[in-house]
């Protein structure tokens, strides 16, 4: 098969493999939206020649997906990419996670089987027999996103920004998340922020029962000393480190601000330091509460 055209810009192609239930077919969907070729369940063995395939018709942005039902053909999967760039494709493999109560809930909203559940090995078995089987793709991906904190429409949101034909690749999508301790902190972050030492909203009756994106929470949160002084030194500190993760050419940080159960305090103060975040220039904000969207 023919080695794709000479061009200033070479073909993309974007393997999206990962875990069952981490989001693959929401991501190709959105991959096909922002204009790229999907393909999905390729064997790998096929890869190159379906590539050079599509790019001898015209084909400049493609996706595969692969998952552990092609397992037949991973062991080959290193010696496939580093042939699809000997031929001038420039390859991303994007990997997507996520924790293992998030895919057992997953799995048992969709009713579907996981493709490694039989017989004997109940749910948790099988995610943690293909956490392990697909670890080396992971070590070999250029990005790994956990979709833990992540409802479809957040993942298709990420995945648009990112890799629309009109994305800036200079933008820095910088990702707030509130989180509860309890549950542990996000995987995915790059900066976690403890808040536990605010007063804390539960412990007021009329303010148990709310969020942390009630008004009324809100206002108890930020009337507390020491919110405007946090909020004062944390957000500067952003304001500087964020410009110099861009300049080193980073495409996304994740700032993970965590309470006791990620309800109250957490929710709010990331709301109010996205809207001190604004007026940087160079980013794209987005919000997102785990532990409430996860209710």
């Amino acid at each position: 098969m023919s080695a794709p055209s000479d061009k200033a810009q070479p073909e993309q192609i974007i393997i999206v493999t990962g875990l069952s239930g981490g989001g693959k077919s929401v991501v190709l969907r959105a991959l096909e939206d922002a204009g790229y070729y999907c393909m999905d369940n390729i064997p790998t063995n096929l890869l190159v020649d379906a590539a050079c395939s599509l790019s001898q018709s015209g084909e400049q942005r493609m996706a595969f997906g692969i998952d552990i039902r092609e397992r037949d053909y991973l062991g080959n999967f290193e010696s496939v990419c580093s042939r699809l760039r000997e031929v001038g494709f420039m390859v991303e493999i994007l990997f997507l996670e996520a924790n293992d109560d998030a895919l057992m809930r997953r799995f048992k909203e969709t009713r579907r089987p996981h493709p490694l559940q039989q017989g004997e090995v109940g749910l948790r078995d099988a995610i943690r027999k293909e956490r392990a089987a697909m670890r080396p793709m992971k070590d070999q991906s250029d990005r790994v996103v956990d979709t833990t904190a992540f409802s479809p429409h957040q993942l298709r949101d990420l995945i648009l920004k990112t890799h629309r034909k009109d994305a800036d690749p200079t933008l820095l999508r910088v990702n707030l998340i509130s989180f509860g301790f309890k549950y542990g902190p996000p995987s995915e972050a790059d900066i976690v922020m403890d808040v536990r030492f605010l007063p804390n909203p539960y412990f007021v009756e009329d303010l148990r029962d709310l969020t942390g994106l009630d008004p009324r929470v809100a206002a108890y949160v930020f009337s507390q000393p020491e919110t405007s002084e946090f909020l004062r030194r944390f957000r500067g500190l952003l304001e500087y480190l964020i410009p110099q993760y861009r300049l080193e050419g980073k495409a996304i940080l994740n700032v993970a601000v965590g309470c006791t159960g990620g309800k109250h305090r957490s929710p709010a103060i990331v709301l109010d330091i996205a809207a001190g975040l604004r007026n940087i220039t160079g980013i794209v904000l987005a919000t997102y509460h785990r532990e409430l969207d996860m209710a």
